[in-house]
């Protein structure tokens, strides 16, 4: 557990910080307007986007359908475990940052 807290901590001072603390608040939208929805309420002209500037800063060049794709599955997939705890939704929101550099951050 200190290994991983030491791990996040250095990961986020180099340059990940931004990008990584964007996503986990799109995760924490993401399960709010999910319970909207759950209850009835239609979500769909209020709903922030920010995969475009996420994107950017992750430096993902190819904005394919894909990408989008598997972004909001992501999304979708780990809001669940994003409570109103910080700390769980930014451990969060670094596996999908790192899924998507993985998967799309272009070969140097």
């Amino acid at each position: 557990m200190e290994q991983n807290r030491h791990e996040l901590s250095n990961q986020l001072i180099h340059g990940m910080e931004l990008p990584v603390y964007l996503i986990s608040q799109e995760l924490l939208l993401n399960k709010f307007f999910k319970a909207l929805r759950d209850i009835g309420f239609d979500d769909s002209c209020w709903y922030p986007d920010l995969s475009e500037v996420v994107f950017r800063l992750c430096g993902l060049q190819d904005r394919s359908s894909e990408l989008y794709d598997l972004y909001f599955d992501l999304l979708e997939t780990h809001c669940e475990n994003a409570l109103e705890d910080n700390r769980v939704a930014k451990e969060e929101a670094l596996t999908i940052y790192r899924t998507l550099k993985e998967k799309f951050a272009p070969v140097n």
